[in-house]
């Protein structure tokens, strides 16, 4: 004879699938608008147990990604907010979009929201 049971839909139960330890995902301040610098500076709220921190700049116009770096929490985040200005990006006028996380040694944790 099979068990029995009854499906109950009433309750919603989440599982958290993330490992112990991966990093929140980092809130943008700025850029968040029009740049007149190509060469703009990167700024964002601090994450709790990041090592590092990666940053991407998508290109909405040409639908690619035009810049990716890696950035030690403990230089990046030596102000408030944390920041970085790469020294071998210029944007050319266009669309962009561009998107940051957190890392915790070899967790990587949720892109940012833009």
């Amino acid at each position: 004879m099979q068990p029995t049971t009854t499906w109950d839909n009433s309750q919603t139960r989440e599982l958290n699938l993330l490992p112990t330890g991966t990093p929140a995902a980092p809130i943008q301040v700025a850029p968040n608008d029009t740049l007149v610098n190509g060469s703009p500076a990167f700024e964002w709220e601090s994450v709790a147990a990041a090592t590092n921190y990666e940053l991407v700049v998508y290109n909405i116009s040409t639908d690619t990604v035009d810049f990716s770096g890696v950035y030690s929490a403990g230089v990046a985040c030596n102000t408030t907010p944390c920041a970085v200005t790469p020294s071998n990006l210029v944007l050319s006028s266009g669309d962009y979009s561009w998107l940051i996380r957190a890392i915790n040694g070899g967790i990587v944790g949720p892109w940012s929201v833009y």
